[in-house]
């Protein structure tokens, strides 16, 4: 294997990886939500038909005994209270479904889950050299345009190492105005060596 192969090679299984991690992400978050979104749905159903069922089979008998014993004064808040929680529920039932019908949460957990499996297939090929990189590439798109609503996820680039100071070991430049670090400020200057061949020369009035 060439090594233009193999870097087409290393770079096809770092794209499987990356999509792979995409829908395991997608995965991690859309299954509860969906079933949230279905246990709600059931739950909600099956609370509105049993606040329906009593006075659907009691009739007036059941709205009288509820009354009687919650000593209420008129059977009419019985049907009235039913009546509202079942409707609640049933809204309530209602929503949830629908949104799990409109963004069709079920069908995109499948393919998700399917195309992950494929993709864990094609990494094993590729990895072993059992498929051409070419070949491999265009399973690869042919997998990933079923699941166009997940992104896919970049690697971080690793932060670079710590390179020299091209500056040696006096460190960068300072900024104007500011003296460099470890910088003392000079003493007074000697005064000048005098030639011991001329006459000695008076000193300036000050």
């Amino acid at each position: 294997m060439s090594e233009l192969g193999g870097d087409h090679r290393q770079d096809l299984l770092g794209r499987i990886d990356a999509r792979r991690a995409s829908i395991d992400g997608y995965l991690q978050h859309a299954r509860p939500r969906g079933n949230r979104l279905v246990t709600t749905a059931i739950v909600s159903s099956a609370i509105a038909a049993v606040l329906t069922a009593g006075p659907a089979l009691g009739g007036e008998t059941f709205a009288s005994g509820v009354a009687d014993s919650l000593s209420l004064p008129n059977d009419s808040i019985v049907w009235r209270s039913l009546c509202f929680l079942a409707l609640a529920v049933s809204i309530i039932a209602a929503i949830t479904t629908n949104l799990s019908r409109s963004q069709d949460t079920a069908n995109r957990i499948a393919a998700a889950e399917a195309t992950n499996a494929e993709l864990e297939g094609l990494r094993t090929l590729v990895e072993f050299g059992q498929v051409p990189v070419g070949d491999a590439a265009r399973l690869y798109q042919q997998y990933v345009t079923k699941i166009p609503w997940i992104e896919e996820r970049h690697a971080m680039p690793a932060a670079a190492p710590d390179l020299p100071s091209p500056y040696g070991r006096q460190g960068p430049p300072v900024a104007w105005g500011q003296p460099p670090p470890g910088w003392s400020p000079p003493g007074p200057r000697p005064p000048p060596a005098q030639d011991p061949s001329l006459p000695p020369r008076p000193d300036r009035p000050r």
